[in-house]
C-alpha cells in the first residue's frame, strides 16, 4: 500500500512538473519572437533559449520547438524593429545592465493588452519592480481610467504615512507660536485657495503642510506646495496618504530641487524652458524677446505646482482632465515632463501671443487658470498625440545645462533676470520660508504677475 501510495505522489508530483513546463513554454513561445523582432544577437538568444529550457527542465521536444521557432521567426522580423527601437535597447543594456530575459520583456510590454496582467509583472520579483514598474505605470495610465489606484502605488509610502502620525498636537502648538511667519502663510494660501468651501478639506491640508514643515525643516514649507497638497487630499481622502505622497513627490519627482531656498536655482530651468521655446516655437520665441518677456515672468507656478495652481476650488465640479494628463506624464517621466506641458500650452495660444504686447500677454497667462482648454476633452487627446513632439530628452536637456554654466563661466556677473528677481523674490532665511510670490499678487491678478512683481506697463 505504501509503494502504492509513493506511485500516486510521484505520478501527481509529475503531473505538476508537466503543468508548469507547459506554461513556462507558452510563455517563452510567446517571448522567442521579440528575440527576433528587436534584433538581439542570435548567439544570446538561442543561449538565453537553451538556458531557459534547462532551468525549468522543459525537455528537447520543446527545446527544438522553440529554437525552431525562434529561426522561422528571424527572417520575418530582420527589418522590423526600427533603429530607434535598437538604439533604445542598447542604451537600456549598457545603461541599466539589464539581462537579456529583462529587456525582452520591457520592450514587450507595449503589446501586453491586458492591464491586470502588466501590473502583475511587477509583483514577479524585487528586479522586475524596481526596473519595470516606470513603464508599466506609463502604460497603464495610457490606456486606462484607473489613475486612483496608479498614482497611489506609485507615490504610498507607508513609513511616511507613519512618520505623519508621530507628530503630536503639542508639536503643531509648538510649530504655530515659534513660526508665526510661516503659519500665518500656510494658512493664508490655503484659505485663498479654498474661499469658503472644503471647509473641513482647508484644516486638513493646513495639518498636512505643518506636519511636513515640522519633519522637513531643510526644506520647510514654500508658497505653491499647498496647490499640490490640496489636490492629493481631494483625491485621497485621508490625511496620512496625502501626507504619504506629498513627501514622495517632492523626494523622487524632482520637485524638491525647486523648493530649496535659494532662488537662483530657478535661472537654469528658465533658461532651459526659454532655449526650449527657441528651437520649437521660434516665432513666438522672437516676438517674446521683442517685448522683454521670458519664462521668469509665468514659469514658476507651472514648474513648482506641476500645474496644480490652475484649480478654481472654489464651485468645482470635477479635476481638470488636461490637469490630470500633465501629472500622468509627470509621475512618468519626471520634471522634464512639464518642459513638454509648458510648451504645449504655449503652442496652443500661439496665434493669439503673437498679435499681444507684453501687458497684454501677461494678463492672459494670469487668466488662463480659468481657461476652458483645461476641460476641453478634444486637447487632452490633442495632447496625448503630441507626446513625441516636443523632444526635451535627457540628453537635450544635460546639453542646455552644460551651456547654461559656460555662460554663467564666462561672465562671472551673469545671472538669468537678475534684475527681475530682485525686485519681485523675497526670501526669508531666518524663517526657512521662500516666497515665490506675494500675498497681494493672488488678490490683485490684474496688476501683480505670477511671481508678484508689479506690472508695468511697456513705454511706446
Amino acid at each position: 500500500q505504501m509503494c502504492i501510495r509513493d506511485r500516486k505522489r510521484t505520478e501527481e508530483l509529475k503531473d505538476d512538473i508537466r503543468e508548469n513546463s507547459l506554461l513556462v513554454f507558452a510563455e517563452l513561445k510567446a517571448i522567442v519572437p521579440e528575440l527576433a523582432y528587436y534584433c538581439i544577437n542570435p548567439k544570446a538568444s538561442r543561449e538565453l533559449i537553451v538556458d531557459t529550457c534547462k532551468k525549468y527542465k522543459l525537455g528537447e521536444e520543446l527545446l527544438h520547438q522553440l529554437l525552431l521557432r525562434y529561426e522561422i521567426s528571424r527572417p520575418a522580423y530582420r527589418s522590423s524593429a526600427t533603429k530607434k527601437e535598437i538604439a533604445e535597447y542598447s542604451a537600456q543594456k549598457i545603461k541599466f545592465r539589464y539581462c537579456n530575459s529583462i529587456l525582452v520583456l520591457r520592450l514587450s510590454l507595449q503589446h501586453i493588452p491586458d492591464c491586470k496582467a502588466l501590473l502583475y509583472i511587477m509583483l514577479l520579483n524585487k528586479q522586475h519592480h524596481r526596473l519595470l514598474k516606470p513603464k508599466i505605470c506609463k502604460i497603464v495610465l495610457s490606456r486606462t481610467n484607473a489613475r486612483h489606484n496608479v498614482w497611489y502605488s506609485m507615490l504610498y509610502s507607508h513609513s511616511y504615512a507613519e512618520l505623519y502620525l508621530t507628530v503630536t498636537e503639542n508639536e503643531i502648538k509648538d510649530f504655530c507660536s515659534n513660526n508665526k511667519k510661516v503659519d500665518n502663510v500656510i494658512r493664508m494660501d490655503v484659505e485663498r485657495s479654498f474661499g469658503n468651501s472644503f471647509k473641513e478639506m482647508k484644516e486638513g491640508v493646513i495639518r498636512v503642510l505643518r506636519c511636513y514643515t515640522i519633519l522637513n525643516p531643510k526644506t520647510s514649507y514654500c508658497q505653491g506646495m499647498h496647490c499640490i497638497a490640496n489636490l492629493l487630499l481631494f483625491l485621497y481622502k485621508d490625511e496620512p496618504v496625502a501626507f504619504s505622497m506629498l513627501c514622495k513627490l517632492i523626494d523622487d519627482f524632482g520637485i524638491s530641487l525647486l523648493l530649496k531656498n535659494d532662488v537662483p536655482l530657478f535661472h537654469p530651468y528658465f533658461y532651459k524652458l526659454n532655449r526650449l521655446i527657441g528651437i520649437y516655437l521660434p516665432r513666438l520665441h522672437k516676438h517674446l524677446s521683442e517685448e522683454n518677456f521670458d519664462a521668469t515672468l509665468f514659469a514658476s507656478p507651472w514648474l513648482l505646482t506641476a500645474f496644480t495652481y490652475v484649480i478654481q476650488w472654489p464651485g468645482l465640479v470635477e479635476i481638470p482632465p488636461l490637469l490630470l494628463a500633465f501629472l500622468n506624464e509627470f509621475l512618468t517621466e519626471g520634471v522634464k515632463s512639464l518642459f513638454k506641458s509648458s510648451l504645449f500650452l504655449l503652442e496652443l495660444h500661439q496665434d493669439e501671443y503673437l498679435r499681444l504686447e507684453y501687458g497684454s500677454i501677461f494678463q492672459s497667462l494670469s487668466m488662463l487658470p480659468k481657461s476652458k482648454i483645461f476641460y476641453d476633452l478634444g486637447i487632452v487627446e490633442e495632447y496625448k498625440r503630441s507626446a513625441g513632439k516636443y523632444n526635451a530628452s535627457n540628453k537635450l536637456l544635460e546639453k542646455l545645462q552644460i551651456e547654461y554654466e559656460e555662460i554663467c563661466r564666462s561672465s562671472a556677473n551673469y545671472s538669468i533676470s537678475s534684475e527681475i528677481y530682485e525686485e519681485r523674490h523675497y526670501l526669508y532665511k531666518d524663517n526657512k520660508i521662500c516666497l515665490l510670490y506675494t500675498s497681494d499678487a493672488a488678490d490683485d491678478m490684474q496688476c501683480v504677475d505670477l511671481g508678484g512683481r508689479r506690472i508695468i506697463k511697456k513705454k511706446k
